[in-house]
């Protein structure tokens, strides 16, 4: 059997966890409602089993702001990766980045905006 490369690998497994029946839903932003792609797909939908959240909608820290959302206490983010294209001496390169998502499941929402709904 020939060994087979990481990017092989990461493919096979890839479409594998893409054919199987969506029990959590699709892996999606909570504010754009935007289906997370590759690898951060698999990563959330897998979180989400682990931590059994019923919710497949995922916010930054911004976002939860701006909804008027607070994470609980003692919960930690998910890291969700992108790339962007930037210029390094005069080439445009790839740089990976990496920002902090939380499930719905993870917030609750603002003492400020209980108190703006109670007027």
């Amino acid at each position: 059997m020939a060994k087979l490369t990481v990017e092989q690998i990461f493919t096979r497994e890839a479409e594998r966890v893409a054919s199987l029946p969506n029990i959590a839903g699709k892996q999606v932003n909570g504010v754009s409602k935007r289906e997370y792609q590759g690898f951060n797909k698999i990563n959330l939908y897998l979180v989400a089993k682990e931590r059994s959240f019923k919710s497949n909608e995922w916010l930054t820290f911004e976002q939860a702001q701006k909804e008027g959302l607070t994470i609980k206490e003692e919960e930690h983010g998910t890291p969700v990766f992108n790339h962007k294209l930037v210029e390094i001496e005069g080439k445009k390169q790839k740089v990976l980045r990496y920002y902090l998502v939380f499930n719905k499941e993870q917030l609750t929402v603002s003492t400020e905006k209980e108190a703006e709904a109670a007027f």
